[in-house]
């Protein structure tokens, strides 16, 4: 049975203040390609906790829906999201609108640890590099693809397989 979110978040607002970690799944792909639909995110409350740049939080559109996007921007009142495949940002943002922070994220048989310094420091830089992160990742898709077509055809000699037939 699927749950819709706006159901769940006030228990889910409950045990985050209660101090317990919660595991929803992510619908959509506004966070691709860290979070495909589906992903397994385990938050946990920010309560005592600083929010900072390249966090990814859980928060209460003022106009009801939540979403579970990066933070980008923020100041000493409010804070702007932004889903890592997305061009623009969202916000304003109180922080009383934040239910809890991604701290581990599964997909499939990987699994993220979002406290580690390696990928704090990742979500740092894709934060700070917005919206031209998502401009860097539709390059590397589409040269892929071209490099894909060159290659299938005969166009391109592939210097691995060059290796392989020596």
């Amino acid at each position: 049975m699927i749950v819709p979110i706006n159901t769940l978040a006030p228990l889910i607002t409950d045990l985050l203040g209660s101090g317990i970690r919660v595991r929803i799944s992510a619908p959509g792909s506004s966070m691709w390609p860290l979070l495909r639909h589906g992903a397994i995110v385990e938050l946990e409350s920010t309560a005592g906790q600083q929010i900072t740049i390249g966090d990814i939080v859980l928060a209460r559109r003022s106009n009801g829906p939540y979403v579970l996007h990066r933070v980008i921007s923020h100041n000493d009142r409010f804070f702007y999201l932004a889903g890592d495949a997305q061009g623009q940002s969202e916000g304003p943002f109180e922080e009383e609108a934040i239910l809890g922070k991604a701290v581990i994220l599964q997909s499939g048989n990987s699994t993220v640890y979002l406290k580690n310094f390696h990928w704090r420091f990742w979500g740092w830089i894709w934060a700070r590099t917005f919206p031209f992160g998502q401009v860097f990742l539709q390059t590397l898709h589409s040269l892929k693809k071209s490099s894909n077509f060159f290659y299938s055809r005969g166009l391109f000699t592939n210097p691995a397989r060059k290796l392989k037939d020596n």
